[in-house]
Order: structure tokens, then sequence, then C-alpha cells
């Protein structure tokens, strides 16, 4: 089945609400060695909650992605270029998500 932008879900046999989007997410160039940052709306999402992201499958080599909920209803996606060059990466669709408590 086909789950579509802003899905809220209970977790199997948790009862934790999982709630994600699909985000269009556009970087830039980031440095060597340097992160990047960009948010996300998830209603409900509250600080101290799990967050989670799934990067495109096309992203490029040397980009790390992590995610936080940094305050009520936004969700940090940080982006770390761990290769020596700078990467410009594409506009690109990102899963991000939460697991609530």
């Amino acid at each position: 089945f086909r789950l579509d932008k802003g899905t809220v879900l209970m977790a199997y046999n948790t009862g934790k609400r999982v709630a994600f989007v699909d985000a269009l997410l556009d970087f830039g160039s980031i440095a060597a060695g340097d992160t990047a940052e960009l948010t996300v709306t998830i209603p409900g999402a509250a600080v101290g909650e799990f967050a989670f992201v799934a990067p495109p499958v096309t992203i490029d080599d040397g980009l790390l992605a992590i995610a936080y909920v940094s305050a009520a209803e936004t969700v940090t996606v940080r982006l770390g270029n761990v290769t020596v060059g700078a990467i410009g990466p594409a506009e690109s669709i990102f899963r991000v998500g939460v697991l609530g408590k």
C-alpha cells in the first residue's frame, strides 16, 4: 500500500505514534568536512522524540544525513560532507519522521 505525505501511523504493538513527511530539500554546496541544516515541519513532533531521515537513493557519495527534533513540530535534517572536496547535492526528496512517545 502507499503512504502519503503527512501520514501518521501507530507503531506495531508499541502504541507509539509514527509521523513522517516527504520533504523536498535543497542544501546548496557543502564544504569539505562541513555540515548544512534545513528544517521540516512535522505536526505533533516534540523535543526528545526519536527522529529519523531516509535520504534519496541518489544521494552523493560522502554525504551522511541525521535528523533530530529541534523544537515543537520542527525536525532538523543535518547533511554532513565527509569528503575532502565540496559537494553540491541536487535538490531531492528526503523522508523525515518521528517516533512519538
